[in-house]
């Protein structure tokens, strides 16, 4: 790929993600919808850093770190500004990447030992569209067994 074609790459993926992030918002479905806004923006802060003559984007999902790595400036008086540093809107992929790290290693454990794996997210609001996992027996810091599941549209656990 040449420099134009990987502006274009991430332009692209920027414009898919906000098209994304807009589906969600009209679904009201705004959690999603402001996840998918962030990778928009991400992506072209990315094109951004490639047009200014960067070989390599950061690879990081931390949009203050971009911005400053693309030398824009922001107003530190912004609320917007303001509410991402004070809200911790965005974490430190660091963190997340050393716990998603150490997530994957107590998985392999209990798959070497013939248990079901499954990664997921706590539900913020109830939602059809989705199935669930119930938790069962704490295995301690490798994760829980599965009493088992709730299934798409269904209200009653299902084994």
């Amino acid at each position: 790929m040449d420099h134009k074609d990987i502006i274009d790459y991430w332009v692209t993926e920027a414009e898919e993600s906000l098209t994304v992030a807009e589906h969600l918002y009209e679904k009201k479905d705004f959690s999603y919808s402001l996840f998918f806004g962030h990778l928009a923006v991400e992506k072209m802060i990315k094109a951004i850093l490639v047009k200014n003559g960067n070989t390599q984007v950061l690879r990081t999902h931390n949009l203050l770190r971009l911005a400053k790595a693309a030398q824009i400036r922001l107003n530190d008086e912004d609320p917007l500004v303001q509410q991402i540093k004070n809200q911790g809107i965005l974490l430190e992929e660091e963190s997340r990447g050393q716990a998603f790290h150490a997530g994957i290693q107590n998985a392999q454990i209990l798959a070497e030992q013939d248990r079901l794996v499954t990664f997921g997210i706590v539900p913020d609001k109830p939602e059809t569209g989705y199935g669930y996992i119930r938790k069962g027996e704490n295995l301690g810091d490798s994760g829980f067994c599965v009493s088992g599941f709730f299934g798409r549209g269904r209200t009653k656990l299902t084994n």
